[in-house]
């Protein structure tokens, strides 16, 4: 799966791990844990329906046909029927992968200017409002502090590529819209493991995937420092500037 831009990854740690996640200690979870957590806590940023892709088919227009004989077709519609079509992983499939989420901003969502030959990115009002939610939201579902850690995307997918990690941005499906679903899930690159419903689009999430080991429901992998992180204050978003080299705009 390809990102849309270059950009950031956001990183929303717990107080206590600050240091650890800087040092490049990814916790990967089990999918199966992020189901079990929405139907204990009925909603937020877990989703009941990990590792499976839901899909409703229409049925406005379908119809079957009946022949018997010399007699006159018979036909009967289907429209009042209602036709879902799923792709899932196994419950085993759930327990055995562990996954590590982070949030995607690529270049597009800040405010840009140009000087000279550098980009410079600022937390626009509309971005900031975006992360604070989130960040509010899952304070609100881990009961604890949360601080915001900011890291580069090519150093992040440098460690994740040399340590052979499968990583990928979810892809938020419409639950109704049948046609452009089938059309990712002819894709290469379809797997329900990155595949989320539409109405958790504004998690942005990028996920790093890994299988665990026999028995456990999480994991802890040293992938290598991550020398651009940092970690950045909540009350002072607008006071951060990115600066990224316009040739990320003269691209063939």
């Amino acid at each position: 799966m390809e990102l849309e831009d270059y950009g950031v990854f956001i990183k929303l740690v717990e107080e206590e791990y600050v240091e650890d996640i800087l040092n490049g200690n990814l916790h990967f979870s089990s999918l199966k844990s992020f189901s079990e957590l929405e139907e204990k806590q009925a909603g937020g940023i877990a989703d009941k329906n990990e590792g499976v892709m839901n899909v409703s088919i229409p049925m406005a227009n379908a119809f079957i046909r009946l022949r018997s004989g010399n007699r006159e077709n018979e036909i009967m519609p289907l429209h009042d029927i209602k036709a879902r079509i799923n792709f899932s992983i196994t419950e085993e499939q759930k327990k055995s992968t562990g996954i590590c989420c982070f949030m995607y901003l690529p270049l597009s969502k800040f405010d840009c200017k140009k000087e000279e030959n550098i980009i410079k990115a600022s937390f626009g009002k509309k971005l900031r409002e975006h992360i604070l939610n989130f960040l509010n939201s899952t304070e609100d579902e881990k009961g604890k502090k949360c601080e915001i850690m900011m890291v580069d995307s090519v150093d992040l997918i440098e460690l994740l590529t040399n340590n052979k990690l499968a990583y990928g941005p979810v892809y938020y499906y419409d639950n109704y819209n049948f046609d452009k679903t089938i059309d990712f899930i002819n894709t290469k690159n379809f797997s329900p493991v990155f595949c989320k419903s539409s109405i958790f689009s504004n998690q942005s999430e990028f996920r790093v995937v890994t299988k665990l080991p026999d028995g456990k429901e999480s994991i802890n992998l040293s992938i290598g420092h991550l020398n651009s992180g940092v970690i950045l204050d909540r009350d002072r978003l607008e006071d951060y500037e990115i600066g990224f080299e316009s040739v990320v705009g003269n691209r063939n």
